[in-house]
């Protein structure tokens, strides 16, 4: 291919990939835990996807494992819980947030299906009341915590099971409360502070706003890709507090709204598929993946890359 037509491409690419139009259907999928009534994807690894779902009978919270080769669901309920969710997963090992019978207080868990062990994980060292354990990748599991003293403080944390060691991650301004580490891919650490996304790698942060957005919240990474959601909080604007989704490959900036859905959330990232949930016309919620067209299908088809936490719909702080 001659240079000419390469870079004719690369600038078609890069303005379609940055426009916010509407997807095909064909790319979207829902995918719901049976007999839920309301299902919730946060987390993808392989042919594994995890998350929550609502029993209205039940009237409780529980956890799930999807593996889409069988086609088998597996409930996780952490013991003695009325509330389990599970968040992130890598390889044989997931981890989430439980809440015991009675009580108020939220627990990450580390759980490794090969062994059926369940690991209790509360950030005490660094002052925790209650902890929620988002992703892991290797032996670091990221997430936060909030502060048992007056101001009850959201904060960051990454933490080895290898070596049982908490670091908290506090970022410069324009970061800081609340903070949120929500996803984890190899060195690189995603979440939200004060409002902003964030990108850490261990020494760099880089903060990370959707262009036109009053809150903007990262979630999941996969290599160069990021995906999360945005709101506007303007108490006037006719979109207030609404979420939509979004994908962000370190230059282009997409919104990806679910066909129909009153409000998106992209939780996660693998390849060319992302994982999350949307809030369908009736308030109903439901799992979703959506599987990111080739370029070129992109092109010639019009289509664009339009797709649009914890469970319940409101205008959230964190």
């Amino acid at each position: 291919m001659k240079r000419q037509s390469i870079l004719v491409l690369a600038i078609a690419s890069s303005v379609l990939y940055s426009l916010d139009s509407k997807t095909s259907l064909a790319d979207w999928m829902t995918l719901d835990k049976p007999g839920a009534t309301w299902t919730f994807i946060h987390g993808i690894d392989g042919t594994n996807i995890v998350g929550s779902f609502f029993d209205d009978a039940a009237s409780r919270y529980s956890g799930f494992l999807y593996d889409r080769s069988s086609h088998t669901w597996t409930i996780l309920d952490a013991d003695d819980s009325d509330l389990t969710s599970a968040h992130g997963i890598h390889g044989s090992k997931i981890v989430g947030t439980y809440r015991t019978s009675g009580t108020f207080y939220d627990h990450g868990f580390l759980y490794d299906t090969s062994t059926d062990i369940w690991i209790t994980l509360d950030a005490d060292p660094l002052g925790a009341l209650d902890t929620v354990a988002k992703d892991i990748h290797g032996n670091k599991i990221v997430g936060y915590y909030i502060t048992s003293g007056a101001s009850h403080d959201f904060c960051g944390f990454v933490y080895d099971h290898i070596t049982a060691a908490w670091t908290g991650l506090n970022p410069p301004a324009p970061g800081g409360p609340p903070t949120i580490a929500n996803g984890i891919d190899g060195g690189n650490i995603v979440g939200s502070s004060n409002f902003h996304g964030f990108l850490y790698d261990g020494t760099n942060w880089t903060f990370l706003d959707m262009p036109g957005a009053d809150v903007t919240k990262a979630i999941g990474i996969d290599g160069s890709n990021i995906v999360g959601l945005w709101y506007h909080s303007g108490l006037g604007d006719p979109d207030f507090c609404m979420d939509h989704g979004f994908l962000y490959d370190g230059m282009n900036w997409t919104t990806l709204d679910f066909p129909g859905a009153a409000q998106t959330v992209l939780s996660d990232i693998q390849g060319k598929e992302i994982v999350g949930y949307y809030e369908d016309a009736s308030g109903d919620y439901h799992g979703l993946i959506y599987t990111i067209p080739a370029p070129s299908a992109v092109l010639l088809g019009s289509i664009g890359l339009s797709v649009s936490g914890w469970l319940l719909r409101r205008c959230r702080t964190l």
